[in-house]
């Protein structure tokens, strides 16, 4: 499954459950299990004192709003457009959905005789801002920076693996010579592919030839295939087309064209092989 539809579907189950939670906390003041947790909670040493306020005053809404423009600010700098956007967006409908939940769940906070309090907070207790701003903000951030490191893995890989078709390219071609057959140098592509995925298509899409000739049609004979045990001659010409294949992302190869010669291939054209970075 590409990343793009699994990251669609989290969000999605994300959604999913915020919404199955608004409902239920909606419906029922008291969660099973919520007083004795937050009791429990309370007595822990770590959560009260100058932490427990350096961790609400980092998550209020004010102070993850004004983080979130910065970095939304820093992004678009630093010409990561769509990122920036993404962020802005966000932070206008946290903005807008938070006060509107609250208001429609309308869930009062505990009182005195339920737990200790230590704020001054009255506002409805759910969503929490400490909770649901952070959230918005970190989990944003953290699926753009995923999204980054997904592209720049995606990047190196067919890095590699033009750096392999060209491989084989050079390399077949090296043996493409008069009396070697297109079945010969079929399977020698597939020996330098070795195990490397995607070679000349994926499962059933995948096809048994890396090159034709060509002349008066674009395809024509002889075939550099499975099975073609016609041997090259010279004076043929032809064009070799290793590539990798990867369904629902796409592809990555390289194609040359070539005269068979007496003393072997001749490449037919002048211009770089190398990758350009537009």
């Amino acid at each position: 499954m590409p990343s793009d539809a699994r990251t669609t579907i989290a969000a999605l189950a994300t959604l999913a459950a915020a919404a199955a939670l608004s409902i239920t906390v909606a419906l029922d003041d008291v969660l099973p299990g919520e007083l004795r947790t937050i009791r429990e909670a309370q007595t822990w040493g770590i959560l009260g004192g100058w932490f427990a306020d350096t961790i609400r005053f980092l998550t209020t809404t004010q102070v993850v709003v004004a983080t979130g423009i910065a970095v939304a600010i820093a992004l678009w700098l630093l010409d990561e457009r769509r990122g920036a956007i993404a962020l802005a967006i966000a932070l206008v409908l946290l903005e807008i959905a938070q006060p509107l939940i609250k208001e429609i769940v309308d869930r009062p906070r505990p009182s005195e005789d339920l737990v200790d309090i230590r704020g001054s907070i009255t506002s409805a207790s759910f969503p929490a801002g400490h909770v649901m701003s952070p959230t918005v903000l970190y989990g944003l951030l953290a699926t753009l920076a995923i999204a980054r490191l997904n592209y720049a893995a995606y990047l190196s890989t067919q890095a590699r693996n033009d750096e392999a078709a060209r491989e084989i390219l050079h390399r077949v071609a090296d043996d493409a010579m008069p009396g070697v057959t297109g079945a010969a140098l079929y399977e020698r592509a597939l020996e330098l592919a070795g195990d490397l995925e995607g070679f000349m298509g994926a499962g059933d899409e995948r096809v048994s030839f890396v090159g034709h000739g060509f002349g008066l049609e674009i395809d024509e004979l002889p075939l550099l295939a499975k099975g073609w045990e016609e041997p090259l001659e010279a004076g043929m010409v032809f064009a070799l087309e290793p590539k990798f294949v990867f369904p629902g992302v796409g592809a990555v190869g390289i194609e040359n064209s070539y005269l068979v010669t007496g003393d072997g291939a001749e490449r037919l054209t002048s211009a770089p092989e190398d990758l350009l970075e537009l």
